[in-house]
């Protein structure tokens, strides 16, 4: 009967050591997997506020695209030369930038689009 009550009893303090162990290693893999849920949601924030930058930007060079195109319009139907000519194709150029910035910022939004999803 002592036999049994001891082999008992050993048993139990083994599988509370063995119990720890588990309840140890589950504590620092919860640890480890709050800490990248945290750093998730920053890399998340980050690139959400890239996106809105982003798209505040194109709003931007839409509204001043428009404003060249108009000025480009206005210069080309008056039909002048000269210098005329190089402002015309001064128009041209910075159309040419605004649409690679426009692309260029889309392609932003539609990453973060893309990971919101």
């Amino acid at each position: 009967m002592k036999k049994l009550l001891l082999v008992g009893c050993i048993l139990l303090a083994g599988a509370a050591v063995y119990g720890s162990e588990y309840e140890a290693s589950l504590a620092d893999l919860e640890s480890r997997l709050s800490a990248l849920q945290a750093e998730e949601q920053a890399v998340y924030n980050a690139r959400k506020a890239e996106a809105l930058q982003a798209q505040d930007d194109v709003n931007k060079a839409k509204k001043l695209y428009a404003e060249v195109s108009a000025k480009e319009k206005a210069l080309s139907a008056s039909k002048k030369g000269g210098q005329y000519g190089e402002i015309l194709a001064g128009y041209k150029e910075i159309k040419k930038e605004l649409e690679a910035e426009i692309k260029e910022k889309e392609k932003v939004i539609a990453a973060f689009n893309a990971l919101s999803k």
